[in-house]
């Protein structure tokens, strides 16, 4: 179950850390509104996942082996493989990833709230900048919509 944790654990850093819109909304949020304010949004994916990994758990289970197969070797999905030996490996997984996930936007959220001590200043430059890379994600999400219709 320890690999599992760990590779959640891993996941999970991977995913709070990499730019993005989330990051960029809670940075964002968080020089607009302060830390105090921003720091429940963190929570966002376990209400947003949720229903989305319990669907893809009930469907995947039930997958033939050689479409399980073809799934490994795209990878990603050490979920089901832990859940088939047990699902406390499944879980370990989910909860490794989830908890780092939060811990590390979280921490985001606070170092970024100590900011507004730089002044009004750094807070409206950071708050420009955060504006500009969502407004560059959206951008990024559209064209690529457009481009595989």
């Amino acid at each position: 179950m320890w690999l599992y944790i760990i590779q959640g654990i891993g996941y999970g850093f991977a995913a709070a850390v990499q730019p993005g819109p989330l990051q960029t909304y809670l940075i964002a949020q968080t020089l607009s509104k302060g830390w105090k304010m921003t720091l429940p949004a963190a929570l966002a994916p376990l209400i947003s996942d949720g229903p989305i990994i319990a669907f893809c758990l009930l469907i995947l289970s039930q997958v033939p082996l050689w479409l399980q197969r073809f799934l490994y070797i795209a990878g990603g999905l050490f979920v089901l493989a832990g859940w088939r030996e047990t699902p406390i490996n499944g879980v370990g997984f989910l909860a490794g990833f989830y908890v780092t996930m939060i811990l590390s936007l979280g921490t985001l959220i606070i170092v970024f709230g100590s900011t507004r001590q730089l002044g009004p200043r750094v807070k409206r430059a950071l708050l420009g900048i955060s504006a500009v890379a969502l407004f560059c994600f959206g951008l990024i999400q559209l064209w690529k919509g457009m481009m595989r219709t």
